[in-house]
């Protein structure tokens, strides 16, 4: 995930047409942090709790990982 979104910085293209790595850090993306949400729900309940996922979503949401605004303010609201 982290990689892939390299591929939306427009500074990184001549080096990614080359096949050389853009310098870090790399930061990743929203995809990534809400499927560490989905494994820790399941880690804890053995299934997918819905509400413990929402809280789980909207307390590790980071409004830089690229989620979109409908969804930034979705998460602001459930989180308060």
């Amino acid at each position: 995930d982290a990689l892939g979104s390299q591929f939306f910085v427009p500074a990184n293209y001549p080096l990614l047409k080359q096949r050389t790595l853009p310098p870090g850090p790399w930061q990743w993306t929203d995809d990534t942090e809400m499927a560490c949400s989905v494994l820790a729900v399941l880690a804890a309940h053995h299934r997918v709790d819905q509400d413990a996922l929402a809280r789980s979503f909207a307390e590790h949401h980071d409004f830089d990982r690229g989620y979109g605004p409908a969804v930034n303010r979705m998460l602001r609201l459930v989180r308060e």
